[in-house]
């Protein structure tokens, strides 16, 4: 073997091992990020859920029903959990419309009805 072949060797593995480190310290700097995507969508899909077997829901059922969703990576000790519901429901809600999911229609005493959006391309949330 010559000195250039060993060199070069040297300086593939180095590559190879600094490409692995950056992908790897990025996707734990963006981990967050993705626990907290995965669990709107998490608690999105509960929601459509919910008013697929009923007709309406308000902001109150909610808060009730997004307590204790969790959202997990795969092969991740990082686990993002709903502990109060109240805290989350407006952003969930505010999520919920952005995407298209559910749209307000009338009030069920003081409080908002919501319903699911009927459209021609219904949007599914994705898992």
């Amino acid at each position: 073997m010559s000195v250039t072949t060993v060199i070069m060797g040297i300086i593939l593995f180095a590559l190879a091992t600094m490409v692995l480190y950056v992908w790897g310290l990025r996707r734990k700097v963006t981990q967050q990020q993705r626990l907290n995507a995965m669990l709107m969508n998490n608690c999105a899909r509960r929601v459509v859920k919910y008013l697929r077997e009923n007709h309406s829901i308000t902001a109150k059922e909610i808060s009730y029903l997004i307590k204790e969703v969790k959202a997990r990576e795969f092969m991740s000790k990082e686990v993002a959990v709903v502990i109060d519901g109240k805290a989350l429901q407006g952003q969930v809600i505010s999520f919920m419309l952005d995407k298209g999911y559910i749209k307000k229609q009338g009030q069920r005493g003081k409080e908002a009805l919501y319903v699911l959006a009927e459209e021609e391309g219904n949007h599914e949330c994705t898992r």
